[in-house]
């Protein structure tokens, strides 16, 4: 999904979601201004992409959410 989407999805949610949308997509900086290209670019990255510091911490490989999501679906 992108940032632009999860915005429309918070922002139809109403309440806290509608309210921090552009904060919870990268579209505004922690400080409340408008992020710049890049810096909405590098928040959507760090999303989608498994962080490399995972594996210094739990001695395994990195995965996305989206892996950890697919392996654990039954759980929920």
């Amino acid at each position: 999904m992108t940032p632009a989407k999860a915005r429309d999805l918070y922002l139809a949610q109403g309440g806290f979601a509608a309210a921090n949308a552009d904060f919870l997509t990268g579209f505004q900086t922690y400080s409340g201004e408008e992020a710049n290209s890049s810096q909405a670019e590098e928040s959507a990255l760090a999303v989608s992409a498994a962080m490399p510091t995972s594996e210094e911490v739990t001695g395994k490989p990195a995965r996305t959410f989206a892996d950890w999501a697919r392996d654990h679906a039954r759980d929920f």
